[in-house]
C-alpha cells in the first residue's frame, strides 16, 4: 500500500512475530507522485508537503528502529527498480521462499491471476519495471521545494544515500519556503 499511515502497525506485527517489508523511496520522488501526474487518485486530497515529509521521516525512524530486527527488512525503493531480481531474492530469502532468475523480467509481468501486471504509478501505467519514476522530482518540482525537502529530511536522506550533505543555510531555506500546492484537505489547516 502507498499510504505510509500503515506503518503505525510495524511495532506491533513485528513483536507478534510477524515478517514486515518497509519500502522507502526518496522523499522528492514521493512529493512529486503524491503532487502531480495521478497521484490524487492514489493518495486523496493534496496535503502540505510539512505532513508528507514528516511522514516520510517516520518511515526512516521505523526502519532505524528495526534495522537489527530478524523480522524485518527494508527495501529501498530505487534499488528494487534498478535490481529487481536481487532485490526480490532478498526478499524471499527473508521470506524463506524460493528464488526468481533474471529471466523473469525479461517479458511482460503477470499478476497472481496470470494477467498483465500495470504499475500504479501517477505518471506512466506500464506492465513492466522501468526506471523513469526515479528522479521525477527533477522535472515536477522547483528548486525551492527540492531544497525544503532536503533540508527538512536531510539527516534521514543522508543517512539512507539519497543525499551527500545538509544544507548550511536551513534557516533561510525553511523560513523562505512557500507551499507550491493547492492544499485541498479540509481536515489539514491551510498554515499547517
Amino acid at each position: 500500500s502507498k499510504e505510509a499511515l500503515n506503518e503505525e502497525y510495524i511495532p506491533f506485527l513485528i513483536e507478534s512475530g510477524y515478517k514486515v517489508i518497509l519500502i522507502i523511496r526518496d522523499p522528492r520522488d514521493v512529493l512529486s507522485s503524491m503532487n502531480r501526474g495521478k497521484g490524487e487518485l492514489y493518495y486523496g486530497d493534496i496535503r502540505p508537503t510539512l505532513f508528507n515529509i514528516r511522514n516520510w521521516r517516520k518511515s526512516v525512524a521505523y526502519a532505524i528502529e528495526f534495522e537489527d530486527d530478524k523480522n524485518f527488512l527494508l527495501i529501498q525503493y530505487e534499488n528494487l527498480i534498478e535490481n529487481p531480481t536481487d532485490e526480490l531474492n532478498a526478499v524471499f530469502d527473508f521470506l524463506n521462499v524460493g528464488n526468481i532468475s533474471a529471466e523473469h523480467f525479461s517479458e511482460t509481468i503477470k499478476d497472481q491471476d496470470g494477467n498483465e501486471w500495470k504499475s500504479n504509478s501517477s505518471f506512466v501505467s506500464k506492465s513492466n519495471i522501468t526506471k523513469d519514476s526515479i528522479g521525477t522530482y527533477k522535472k515536477e518540482l522547483d528548486e525551492s521545494t527540492v531544497k525544503y525537502i532536503e533540508t527538512v529530511a536531510g539527516p534521514e536522506m543522508i543517512y539512507l544515500g539519497y543525499l551527500n550533505s545538509f544544507a548550511n543555510n536551513y534557516e533561510d531555506i525553511i523560513n523562505s519556503f512557500k507551499e507550491p500546492f493547492s492544499i485541498t484537505r479540509k481536515e489539514i489547516p491551510i498554515d499547517y
